[in-house]
C-alpha cells in the first residue's frame, strides 16, 4: 500500500481510487477519513490483505516434517541461528515468538538430529549458545536455497517493475507493522 500516488497512470491506483476530476489522490483514503462500518475502506483492505497472507501461512502445520526431516517450527530455528550466529535460547524464543518451554523442546529435537549444538557462552559460563553444526549448516543453506528457488518461481510471473514495488511495499508493511506492535512491559 502506498501513501501518496505519484500520478494517474500509477499501477497502484486502480481507476475506482481516481477523484472526479480524473486524478490520483494525493494520500492514502485512510488520511482521508473516508469510512464505511467505523473503519475506512483501505484499512479494512489492508486488513484483509494481512489477514489472508497469515492464514495462508498458518494453513502450514509447524509439526510437519519437510524433505530435510524437520518441522517447520525447527526450520524457522536454524534458519536464525544460521543469520543471526551463535544465540541463546531466551533470544531464539523471543525470535519466533514462543515460550521458553516449546523454544527448548525444538532446540533438544535439533540437537538430537545433530544440527545444533549447545555450547558455553563465551562472557557467561552459566549460559549456552545455540550453534549450527556442519550438518545443521548444510541442512539451513539447502533450505534457504529451496526456499529462495520457490520465490524466485513465483516472482518470475510479474513484471520487473510490479516485482520490485512488491518488495518495497512488503518491507513497508513488515515496518509499519513492527511500529504498531505492543512494547513488552516490564514488572
Amino acid at each position: 500500500m502506498r501513501a501518496v500516488a505519484s500520478s494517474a497512470m500509477d499501477p497502484l491506483v486502480s481507476s475506482a481510487a481516481l477523484t472526479p476530476a480524473g486524478h490520483a489522490p494525493t494520500v492514502c483514503s485512510v488520511a482521508k477519513g473516508t469510512r464505511r462500518g467505523g473503519i475506512t475502506d483501505d484499512a479494512r483492505s489492508f486488513y484483509d490483505g494481512l489477514r489472508n497472507l497469515q492464514n495462508l501461512a498458518a494453513q502450514r502445520d509447524p509439526r510437519v516434517v519437510c524433505e530435510w526431516g524437520i518441522t517447520i517450527t525447527e526450520c524457522h530455528a536454524m534458519e536464525y541461528i544460521a543469520k543471526a550466529g551463535p544465540c541463546t535460547v531466551n533470544a531464539l524464543a523471543a525470535h519466533l515468538r514462543l515460550d521458553k518451554s516449546t523454544t527448548s523442546r525444538t532446540v533438544t529435537s535439533l540437537v538430537r538430529k545433530r544440527l545444533v549444538h549447545r555450547a558455553k557462552h563465551p562472557q557467561d559460563g552459566r549460559a549456552i549458545h545455540l550453534v549450527l553444526t556442519a550438518k545443521g549448516t548444510d541442512v539451513a543453506d539447502a533450505v534457504l536455497a529451496a526456499n529462495e528457488q520457490s520465490y524466485a518461481e513465483m516472482l518470475q510471473r510479474l513484471p520487473a517493475r510490479e516485482c520490485a514495488q512488491l518488495i518495497d511495499a512488503l518491507t513497508k508493511i513488515v515496518t509499519l507493522v513492527k511500529t504498531l506492535e505492543p512494547k513488552p512491559t516490564t514488572s
